[in-house]
């Protein structure tokens, strides 16, 4: 059995910050500037259940099939670990929907990158995400074609 060590504090500080940042980005909603920026081309993709997915273009269609219903969200990190080949968060995610009402939950992503990465080979989300696909449907309405 191997036992990693604990990154540096300035390993962790950057990877903190990295974190701050990825949200930042994928807060503002540009998803093809997102995912260029913070994940590799042959990113793997793990969302909720969904089975997983490869590549950058997977990560912006998920996301890319419930911009239209966000007027704007946040991300708030309430928790970020830090290991030598990873960085895991705990968020509380708000949105605020183009009907002008909202909805919360809280999430855990792990990004598989050493400090010194920029960019993410793996990203996993977990959460409940039933307020934001609530909202989708929504505001999506009945489908009028036959």
């Amino acid at each position: 059995m191997s036992i990693e060590s604990t990154p540096a504090q300035v390993d962790i500080d950057a990877s903190q910050k990295w974190m701050t940042d990825f949200y930042a980005s994928l807060d503002s909603k540009d998803l093809v500037k997102f995912a260029d920026s913070y994940l590799t081309p042959d990113v793997e993709f793990n969302f909720a259940n969904m089975p997983s997915l490869k590549g950058r273009d997977s990560v912006v269609s998920v996301f890319g099939a419930s911009k239209d219903a966000i007027s704007s969200m946040k991300h708030e990190i309430t928790e970020c670990k830090v290991l030598q080949d990873s960085v895991m968060a705990a968020t509380t995610l708000s949105w605020t929907f183009v009907d002008g009402s909202d909805a919360m939950m809280k999430a855990w992503a792990i990004l598989r990158k050493e400090p010194k990465d920029k960019q993410a080979t793996s990203y996993s989300i977990y959460g409940d995400f039933a307020p934001l696909y609530a909202a989708v449907a929504r505001l999506s309405g009945p489908s009028t074609q036959h």
